[in-house]
């Protein structure tokens, strides 16, 4: 199966068809699903694949539930996928025992519906807090050390797409004399095939100005310009080109706007959730400190 853009995903290790079809049932309107009824395979099938939760019955032929946990959690490239044993096991000790061997969680069979959804749900915001976490602690040490140059620019800018689903982040600086917003960095997906922003002005038409000066003045709670906004999202339609889905953050310097950090992707129909907002938000906020501590 093919992995749906912007669905995060599952795979589901378990021998008996129907408690796959069941799962797949349950999980495949909001995520990717992936199966295998084949435990020696499970890991192989991980690796390929990278799912964000495994879901894995405990018995099975070959190699049992414990025997695939192992083998995950020794695998550098599966180690940190969480772990549901989902099994007709309901006994303490086993419980124990899948806990012990570092599942995430353990459910028995059979299930709710709407408990699968639950517990996958938990495991994934669990996930991105970690994975935002590992994220932002790398920016910041960067910022400690003073590890920042227009050579790696790049780097730092690719960060967020390791927790947001970004085509583009750019990075747009006042120009001292002109007053302008001058592209001056740049990271756009590699597969995409996007045309460079590099030396591209930030079209500082009327209705944008008004809302990045709303930004600037105090007298607005919010913190970003979100194509979330449907009234201004279509306003700005004829300026964004082919990524028309964008959070836009403005950053300051003495009380002046300093620069505008911009995160797009193409149009597809989902809004930005609050989570990646609110990333993209202290991302710009320790990224700015960067900028500014190096720029001394």
């Amino acid at each position: 199966m093919t992995k749906k853009a912007n669905k995060k995903s599952v795979l589901i290790v378990d021998d008996d068809i129907a408690s796959i079809n069941l799962l797949s049932d349950i999980l495949e309107e909001d995520y990717t699903v992936y199966a295998t009824r084949n435990s020696s395979s499970a890991v192989e099938v991980a690796k390929n694949n990278q799912p964000d939760v495994i879901l894995l019955d405990i018995i099975m032929p070959g190699l049992d539930g414990f025997a695939v946990i192992n083998e995950l959690k020794g695998n550098e490239e599966t180690c940190d996928i969480p772990v549901i044993f989902v099994t007709r096991l309901d006994d303490d000790e086993n419980v124990e025992k899948g806990l012990s061997y570092g599942a995430s969680d353990y459910i028995t069979k059979p299930f709710h519906p709407a408990r699968i959804e639950y517990r996958v749900n938990i495991q994934i915001k669990l996930l991105e807090q970690i994975r935002k976490q590992k994220i932002l602690t790398e920016i910041q040490k960067r910022a400690l050390i003073g590890e920042y140059s227009g050579s790696n620019n790049k780097s730092l800018l690719k960060m967020p797409s390791e927790f947001m689903d970004v085509s583009k982040v750019l990075l747009y600086l006042v120009e001292e004399y002109s007053g302008d917003l001058i592209c001056r960095s740049e990271w756009s997906h590699p597969d995409k095939n996007l045309n460079t922003s590099l030396n591209t002005k930030f079209d500082l038409n009327n209705l944008a100005a008004a809302a990045i000066q709303s930004l600037l003045t105090g007298n607005s709670i919010e913190l970003c310009i979100t194509s979330n906004n449907q009234s201004f999202k279509e306003a700005m339609k004829p300026f964004r080109g082919d990524l028309q889905e964008y959070i836009t953050i403005p950053f300051m310097e003495n009380g002046r706007l300093c620069g505008v950090l911009d995160f797009s992707r193409e149009e597809d129909g989902r809004e930005w959730n609050s989570t990646e907002i609110d990333f993209a938000i202290l991302y710009s906020s320790i990224f700015a400190d960067v900028f500014m501590r190096n720029r001394m």
